[in-house]
């Protein structure tokens, strides 16, 4: 069959129009575009992360430092929380510690109830954990967490034990820097308190001695150890029961003394140390040099 010239028929004509607007139609939905269903959907607009710019916690006595407690104490804990699109107030706040205890409410501030027991020694670095939580839609959620290191101790026992320690090796009659050890440098009545040891042990040979093990220790943070009309410096205050019987080295003469001894402590970049003694004498007999020697102001000199 040969193809129609240039005066084909008419319906061969319009058959070969058909064909290419056909072709043309073809290629259109062949071709790409740039919405396409097979596209993928517009990223979610950018939404910054909450920020933690510090978390503090203090407890309510006058000189108590920052990021301390002791066991079965109650602190405050205040976070600092920013966000750039969501009021602080609508995040969600969770609270959590390495060595239990309780919180007081989830909140940007609280409070954390330290555990009144721990198993092992004290002082202990207790972490405490802060996640927050900010609500983006109803698919995404930002979290971030920080934590923050409190300096937890047992500090009547601490505090007691030292000072328990202190008489035992003052009753021992060790060399004086041995029984000065556990002493701060920086109290004022220290100085006072070396000098006193040294002179009991040239003076006087401590023959038999008591000291209670059972102590009465406060922690009250305020400066001083209010204690038979005196005041020495400390913020822990240990009230131990002793009595010695020493013989006068110079006359021979053998005196017994027994009291009350308080012994009062520092905290010092996360450390207790001792600070000043003072003895309360209740009964004596004999000769009374050691007692005097002991119950003597140990202000500073």
């Amino acid at each position: 069959m040969s193809l129609p010239g240039p005066g084909g028929s008419h319906a061969t004509r319009l058959a070969l129009v058909a064909l290419a607007f056909s072709l043309v139609i073809s290629f259109t939905a062949c071709g790409s575009s740039s919405t396409g269903p097979s596209d993928p959907p517009p990223p979610p607009p950018a939404n910054a992360l909450p920020v933690v710019t510090s978390i503090l916690v203090k407890g309510t006595l006058s000189r108590e430092p920052s990021q301390y407690a002791t066991l079965g104490e109650t602190v405050n804990v205040t976070a600092t929380v920013t966000d750039a699109e969501t009021p602080v107030a609508q995040l969600t706040y969770e609270w959590s510690s390495t060595v239990g205890g309780t919180f007081g409410g989830n909140a940007a501030t609280t409070t954390w109830t330290a555990p009144a027991t721990l198993t092992g020694t004290t002082p202990v670095n207790a972490t405490l954990t802060l996640t927050v939580t900010e609500r983006v839609d109803a698919t995404r959620n930002n979290r971030v967490t920080a934590t923050s290191v409190v300096d937890l101790h047992n500090s009547p026992r601490e505090v007691g034990d030292l000072a328990v320690l202190f008489l035992e090796d003052f009753s021992k009659q060790l060399p004086v820097d041995n029984v000065m050890r556990n002493f701060t440098t920086t109290c004022p009545e220290a100085e006072a308190e070396r000098a006193d040891v040294a002179k009991s042990n040239a003076d006087f040979e401590i023959q038999r001695y008591f000291v209670d093990s059972k102590h009465s220790t406060t922690v009250p943070f305020a400066g001083t150890c209010p204690f038979i009309g005196r005041a020495p410096h400390g913020d822990a205050c240990a009230l131990i029961p002793v009595s010695w019987t020493a013989r006068n080295r110079s006359n021979g003469v053998v005196g017994t003394t027994s009291g009350m001894d308080q012994v009062t402590a520092l905290l010092e970049n996360g450390v207790w140390k001792l600070c000043a003694s003072d003895y309360n004498q209740l009964t004596a007999t004999g000769d009374r040099g050691l007692a005097t020697l002991m119950s003597r102001p140990h202000s500073p000199r």
